[in-house]
């Protein structure tokens, strides 16, 4: 039986797959040398936490209310089957593309956090539904919710 080979955000605790692009993140290990791209972080919580703090962003500081604009915004066509990943996102929140959202609402923030983390890692070992528990995605976005700073 061969071994499960983590996806690349998993493996650097970095679930959203965040660039490097000079923030300065809480969290982030102090060697970065682990991936040429994706910044590294300290464990699975502070990845979450910046993947959280950067869709609370587009939607209070660039004024990104529905799934479409924050994902297009997120991943953007240039790079990605935009369209494709809005779909797969709102569908995980049983919702439209097009939907209105409130990221202030804390299951909502949870829940589109857990399809990002799906859609960027890809299928999960053993039937799993999600690549952290419950307890470790929550703990993330408390963490980003309590402080409005990188």
């Amino acid at each position: 039986m061969s071994a499960v080979i983590l996806p690349r955000g998993i493996r650097v605790h970095n679930p959203g797959c965040l660039e490097r692009l000079g923030i300065d993140w809480r969290g982030m290990a102090a060697n970065q040398s682990t991936d040429p791209r994706l910044v590294v972080f300290t464990g699975p919580e502070w990845g979450i936490r910046a993947l959280a703090r950067t869709l609370l962003g587009y939607q209070h500081q660039e004024a990104r209310r529905s799934i479409s604009s924050l994902i297009a915004r997120f991943r953007p066509p240039e790079e990605h089957d935009t369209i494709a990943y809005c779909r797969w996102v709102a569908a995980s929140l049983d919702r439209q593309a097009a939907d209105r959202i409130s990221l202030d609402e804390p299951a909502t923030l949870m829940g589109l956090v857990q399809a990002i983390i799906r859609r960027e890692s890809g299928p999960l070992p053993g039937g799993r539904a999600c690549w952290y528990p419950y307890e470790t995605v929550a703990k993330g976005v408390a963490l980003a919710e309590r402080r409005r700073s990188f």
